[in-house]
């Protein structure tokens, strides 16, 4: 009865050790929080490329692009009803903002989503803006005659838009022209564990040795 009791007992943890393992970050840059270890989400703060690290899990790039390499802004309200959001240097018709999720070797970035907020202007309701994610396999674009940001209540993008090209070991996520009037709150992702093949390995063996012990028992009885 003992090791009848021991192999099943012991496989259930190793079978539990063979799931992926993940954890899920947000990463907000409202008004008044700190956006890295030299920088606040204030109007017109740079955004620290610090900010969003996680040491041996994730690290995180931000760039306006068509600036020379320098980092996203931040801007306190005034993006739809968001409370902060990032945007790009530049302007209305020259303006690419980027922000690149790296996990470390081993670990698997997943998107699940974020908000795009318009900065307000008395004529206008509306912005529009260039939307892409890509993960080095596979890409997906949203193009600004389709993605309209209103001035009043902000955009949602999740899973069902960018699908498969938003996991991967790297996934970069790009709007641009307008990312000067259009700006990113609520960045929302996951960080899986994958497990190492010596991990599989176990797990057969595991298996191998709980059928073995069932034969053993029904032999026995």
């Amino acid at each position: 009865m003992k090791l009848s009791h021991a192999i099943p007992l012991g496989f259930a943890a190793l079978a539990f050790s063979c799931g992926a393992l993940a954890a899920e970050y947000t990463l907000s840059f409202n008004d008044g929080t700190t956006c890295g270890s030299s920088s606040s989400c204030n109007s017109y703060g740079g955004v620290s490329q610090d900010y969003g690290d996680v040491a041996g899990i994730v690290n995180m790039s931000y760039e306006s692009v068509d600036s020379g390499g320098k980092s996203l802004l931040s801007f306190s309200l005034g993006y739809s009803e968001l409370q902060g959001v990032v945007f790009a240097l530049g302007s209305a018709t020259n303006s690419h903002a980027r922000i690149t999720l790296n996990a470390a070797p081993g670990q698997t970035i997943s998107l699940l989503g974020f908000d795009l907020g318009a900065w307000r202007y008395p004529s206008d309701t509306s912005r529009f803006t260039t939307l892409s994610v890509k993960n080095g396999n596979s890409s997906q674009d949203y193009d600004a005659p389709t993605l309209k940001v209103l001035t009043t209540t902000s955009s949602h993008i999740d899973t069902t838009y960018f699908g498969a090209a938003g996991a991967g070991q790297t996934v970069t996520l790009e709007w641009k022209n307008d990312a000067f009037n259009v700006g990113l709150d609520n960045l929302h992702f996951s960080v899986t564990q994958v497990p190492e093949p010596e991990t599989y390995a176990l797990l057969l063996a595991g298996l191998g040795l709980l059928g073995a012990a069932t034969r053993k028992k029904r032999h026995t009885a």
